[in-house]
Protein backbone atom coordinates (compact mmCIF):
# COMPACT_ATOMS: atom_id res chain seq x y z
CA UNK A 1 0.00 0.00 0.00
CA UNK A 2 1.52 2.87 -0.86
CA UNK A 3 -0.29 6.93 -0.07
CA UNK A 4 0.37 10.20 -1.58
CA UNK A 5 -0.91 13.12 0.51
CA UNK A 6 -2.64 15.81 -1.78
CA UNK A 7 -2.32 18.59 0.75
CA UNK A 8 -5.90 17.72 2.50
CA UNK A 9 -6.50 14.92 0.32
CA UNK A 10 -5.05 11.38 0.88
CA UNK A 11 -4.64 8.47 -2.04
CA UNK A 12 -3.61 5.28 -1.18
CA UNK A 13 -3.06 2.92 -4.09
CA UNK A 14 -2.53 -1.51 -2.95
CA UNK A 15 -1.94 -4.31 -4.68
CA UNK A 16 -1.61 -5.99 -2.00
CA UNK A 17 -3.79 -8.81 -0.48
CA UNK A 18 -6.08 -7.28 2.33
CA UNK A 19 -3.82 -6.53 5.28
CA UNK A 20 -3.16 -3.03 4.49
CA UNK A 21 -7.25 -2.69 3.54
CA UNK A 22 -8.00 -0.50 6.60
CA UNK A 23 -4.85 2.27 5.90
CA UNK A 24 -6.49 2.18 2.66
CA UNK A 25 -10.09 2.85 3.77
CA UNK A 26 -8.85 6.01 5.89
CA UNK A 27 -7.89 7.81 2.61
CA UNK A 28 -10.53 10.11 0.29
CA UNK A 29 -9.30 8.26 -2.66
CA UNK A 30 -8.33 5.09 -3.38
CA UNK A 31 -7.10 2.62 -6.29
CA UNK A 32 -6.19 -1.09 -6.54
CA UNK A 33 -4.76 -3.66 -8.46
CA UNK A 34 -7.61 -5.13 -10.60
CA UNK A 35 -5.92 -8.67 -9.48
CA UNK A 36 -5.18 -6.99 -5.97
CA UNK A 37 -6.77 -9.11 -2.83
CA UNK A 38 -8.93 -6.91 -0.60
CA UNK A 39 -10.76 -7.39 2.83
CA UNK A 40 -10.96 -7.67 6.57
CA UNK A 41 -10.11 -11.34 7.54
CA UNK A 42 -9.69 -10.68 10.80
CA UNK A 43 -12.59 -12.55 12.02
CA UNK A 44 -10.72 -15.68 10.86
CA UNK A 45 -8.47 -14.90 13.94
CA UNK A 46 -11.24 -14.20 16.72
CA UNK A 47 -10.61 -10.17 16.37
CA UNK A 48 -12.43 -7.11 14.99
CA UNK A 49 -10.74 -5.06 11.76
CA UNK A 50 -10.46 -2.80 14.92
CA UNK A 51 -8.46 0.32 13.25
CA UNK A 52 -11.71 1.60 12.16
CA UNK A 53 -12.40 -0.90 9.56
CA UNK A 54 -15.99 -1.41 10.58
CA UNK A 55 -16.48 2.23 10.54
CA UNK A 56 -14.47 3.27 7.93
CA UNK A 57 -16.43 0.32 5.65
CA UNK A 58 -19.92 1.09 6.61
CA UNK A 59 -19.53 4.32 5.87
CA UNK A 60 -18.00 3.85 2.56
CA UNK A 61 -19.87 1.17 1.56
CA UNK A 62 -22.69 0.88 3.62
CA UNK A 63 -23.86 -2.04 6.08
CA UNK A 64 -24.88 -4.82 3.50
CA UNK A 65 -21.38 -4.57 1.95
CA UNK A 66 -20.08 -4.33 5.66
CA UNK A 67 -21.89 -7.33 6.61
CA UNK A 68 -20.33 -9.31 3.88
CA UNK A 69 -16.71 -8.50 3.75
CA UNK A 70 -16.12 -8.54 7.60
CA UNK A 71 -18.83 -10.90 8.78
CA UNK A 72 -17.76 -13.25 5.51
CA UNK A 73 -13.79 -12.53 6.14
CA UNK A 74 -14.51 -12.48 2.31
CA UNK A 75 -11.58 -11.09 0.24
CA UNK A 76 -12.23 -9.48 -3.49
CA UNK A 77 -10.61 -8.43 -5.83
CA UNK A 78 -9.94 -5.31 -7.24
CA UNK A 79 -12.69 -5.26 -9.66
CA UNK A 80 -15.25 -6.21 -6.77
CA UNK A 81 -13.60 -3.87 -4.99
CA UNK A 82 -14.22 -0.64 -7.06
CA UNK A 83 -18.22 -2.28 -7.64
CA UNK A 84 -18.52 -2.09 -3.96
CA UNK A 85 -17.28 1.61 -3.00
CA UNK A 86 -13.76 0.36 -1.84
CA UNK A 87 -11.90 1.98 -4.19
CA UNK A 88 -12.78 4.75 -6.79
CA UNK A 89 -10.18 3.37 -9.46
CA UNK A 90 -8.97 0.08 -10.59
CA UNK A 91 -5.56 -0.68 -13.18
CA UNK A 92 -4.05 -3.99 -13.88
CA UNK A 93 -0.83 -4.20 -11.27
CA UNK A 94 2.04 -3.58 -14.02
CA UNK A 95 -0.14 0.18 -14.30
CA UNK A 96 -0.90 1.14 -11.20
CA UNK A 97 1.84 2.72 -9.85
CA UNK A 98 1.24 5.10 -13.58
CA UNK A 99 -2.10 5.24 -13.00
CA UNK A 100 -1.80 6.52 -9.18
CA UNK A 101 0.54 8.87 -10.54
CA UNK A 102 -1.76 10.55 -13.12
CA UNK A 103 -4.51 10.53 -10.22
CA UNK A 104 -2.63 12.23 -7.73
CA UNK A 105 -1.05 14.84 -10.13
CA UNK A 106 -4.83 15.70 -11.39
CA UNK A 107 -5.88 16.12 -7.71
CA UNK A 108 -2.69 17.55 -6.90
CA UNK A 109 -2.91 20.29 -9.63
CA UNK A 110 -6.27 21.49 -8.19
CA UNK A 111 -6.87 24.79 -5.74
CA UNK A 112 -5.93 23.74 -2.66
CA UNK A 113 -8.43 26.52 -0.67
CA UNK A 114 -11.49 24.85 -2.94
CA UNK A 115 -10.22 20.95 -2.40
CA UNK A 116 -10.41 21.85 1.44
CA UNK A 117 -13.88 23.58 1.20
CA UNK A 118 -15.20 20.85 -0.86
CA UNK A 119 -13.87 18.38 1.33
CA UNK A 120 -15.75 20.30 4.36
CA UNK A 121 -18.71 20.64 2.37
CA UNK A 122 -18.50 16.73 1.90
CA UNK A 123 -18.05 15.58 5.22
CA UNK A 124 -20.78 17.45 6.62
CA UNK A 125 -23.21 15.85 4.40
CA UNK A 126 -22.92 12.62 6.71
CA UNK A 127 -22.54 14.40 10.38
CA UNK A 128 -25.99 15.32 11.09
CA UNK A 129 -24.84 17.70 13.75
CA UNK A 130 -23.80 19.55 10.80
CA UNK A 131 -25.98 21.71 8.42
CA UNK A 132 -24.27 20.98 4.86
CA UNK A 133 -26.69 23.53 3.34
CA UNK A 134 -25.78 25.75 5.45
CA UNK A 135 -21.94 25.19 5.19
CA UNK A 136 -21.86 25.16 1.21
CA UNK A 137 -23.35 28.29 0.92
CA UNK A 138 -20.67 29.96 3.41
CA UNK A 139 -18.12 28.37 1.64
CA UNK A 140 -19.12 29.15 -1.29
CA UNK A 141 -19.00 32.82 -0.20
CA UNK A 142 -15.73 32.28 1.06
CA UNK A 143 -14.26 30.94 -2.22
CA UNK A 144 -15.72 33.97 -3.78
CA UNK A 145 -14.52 36.83 -2.24
CA UNK A 146 -11.36 34.94 -1.92
CA UNK A 147 -8.66 36.59 -4.37
CA UNK A 148 -6.85 32.90 -5.77
CA UNK A 149 -10.60 32.19 -6.55
CA UNK A 150 -11.29 35.52 -7.98
CA UNK A 151 -7.51 35.32 -10.42
CA UNK A 152 -8.58 31.97 -11.38
CA UNK A 153 -12.47 32.61 -12.35
CA UNK A 154 -10.90 36.09 -14.16
CA UNK A 155 -8.29 33.88 -16.17
CA UNK A 156 -11.45 31.29 -17.25
CA UNK A 157 -13.70 34.14 -18.38
CA UNK A 158 -10.50 35.54 -20.07
CA UNK A 159 -10.18 32.34 -21.89
CA UNK A 160 -14.00 31.78 -22.47
CA UNK A 161 -14.32 35.45 -23.69
CA UNK A 162 -11.26 34.35 -26.43
CA UNK A 163 -12.75 31.66 -27.35
CA UNK A 164 -16.14 32.99 -28.09
CA UNK A 165 -15.06 35.73 -30.05
CA UNK A 166 -13.05 33.06 -32.55
CA UNK A 167 -16.09 30.98 -32.54
CA UNK A 168 -18.03 33.71 -34.01
CA UNK A 169 -15.72 35.04 -36.36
Amino acid sequence: MARQNLGDQRLGQTNQRGDRLELALACDLRVAAWEAKLGLPELRLGLLPGAGGTQRLTRLCGRAASLRLILGAEMVDGAEAKRLGLVQWGAPSSELPAAATAIARRYAALPAHAVAAAKSCITSASDPARDGFREEIEQTGALLHDDRTRVLVRGFLDRSDRNGAERWK
